[in-house]
């Protein structure tokens, strides 16, 4: 990790080689930086990947037995965001260009964060969505992550209505994972990576899962989600929601 003390944050520029269809960019002299790659105009994601690699050739250094950090398998001696600037431009439409053009790159492991900037867009939402495009992107966990499936015909619950209820109660538990499933055909299947499942058993009735063991069948609905929190709190995963004070 780079000494913080010493980090400079540099917004770089692209510039076109005559001859080459995508831009260069000179890594500064001095090494620990925090590099604001821009991704302009949008949809080029390949040259801010090759930006990447540019710059990861030029400051890499000796290997790291069994690191993943970069593709090539060398530490990276400065920062890499990607930096997205928009226009104004409604919610949706930003979360979908951040996820598309940033997210496709941090994936891959290309990079170590996002910058969004936005008009008329505040704080706290551009925060949230770059929280939620890293923990997307498997790099950061700020907040519970869900599992679950669409609603069909065999659903045996209102699963839009349960998951808000679910997520309203459970969502400040970052580390953890809950899976809402609609029916027992596919569910505990679909469960296995989550934490805690949540499984319609038959109608009007919830089985809960603690990975792919069922623990508590037949649940009616009025208590099941009550019956879901205790049962995080029994596994030692439960915190008290922050105040709003």
């Amino acid at each position: 990790m780079p000494d913080s003390s010493s980090a400079q944050t540099l917004r770089l520029r692209c510039q076109t080689r005559p001859g080459l269809n995508w831009p260069i960019a000179t890594p500064p002299t001095h090494k620990n930086n925090i590099l604001l790659i821009p991704i302009c105009p949008f949809g080029l994601v390949f040259r801010a990947a090759h930006m990447f690699v540019q710059f990861q050739m030029k400051s890499r250094q000796k290997p790291i037995q069994g690191t993943s950090k970069c593709c090539l398998g060398y530490s990276m001696s400065n920062i890499i965001f990607y930096s997205l600037q928009f226009l104004p431009i409604c919610r949706d439409d930003l979360v979908i260009g951040a996820g598309s053009n940033a997210g496709a790159l941090l994936v891959d492991g290309l990079g170590d964060g996002v910058f969004l900037e936005a008009l008329g867009q505040d704080f706290d939402f551009l925060r949230n969505t770059s929280f939620n495009l890293l923990q997307g992107c498997r790099m950061r966990n700020t907040k519970t992550e869900y599992v679950s499936c669409p609603s069909c015909g065999r659903t045996l619950f209102g699963l839009q209505e349960i998951s808000a209820e679910i997520r309203e109660k459970t969502g400040h538990l970052p580390g953890v994972s809950i899976a809402i499933m609609g029916f027992i055909v596919n569910g505990p299947g679909e469960l296995a990576d989550a934490d805690f499942g949540y499984v319609g058993g038959a109608p009007g009735k919830i089985d809960l899962y603690v990975w792919k063991t069922v623990v508590k069948r037949a649940i009616e609905m009025e208590h099941v989600t009550d019956a879901l929190i205790q049962l995080i709190k029994d596994h030692g995963h439960w915190v008290d929601p922050p105040s709003d004070e």
